[in-house]
């Protein structure tokens, strides 16, 4: 009888970490926000898919912070901090505000 509840209990925690079917970018959440709150909106589309490179955004005055799958981040929203979000090679995926 434990194993079947046990058995019971593993399945029901796997399917709540099953996706909700939204939509992702490079595994990143698509973003809802203003973009232009934290100046993203200011840098062209075309360096999505690009390697990182620090010199890209060195003239961003605001905070910045860089992301990749796995990272641990604070959930705090600040509408001024540009997210530089990448994928596990490297390359941009995305730039969002919060």
């Amino acid at each position: 009888m434990k194993r079947v509840i046990c058995a019971s209990a593993m399945v029901a925690g796997l399917a709540a970490c099953e996706a909700t079917g939204g939509d992702t970018t490079g595994g990143w959440p698509t973003a809802t926000a203003d973009q232009a709150s934290c100046g993203a909106d200011a840098y062209p589309a075309t360096l999505v898919g690009s390697a990182y490179q620090a010199e890209t955004f060195a003239a961003h005055g605001g905070p910045m912070r860089v992301l990749s799958p796995g990272d641990v981040m604070t959930m705090d929203h600040n509408p001024q901090r540009m997210n530089v979000m990448l994928d596990e090679g490297g390359a941009l995926v995305d730039l969002r505000c919060g």
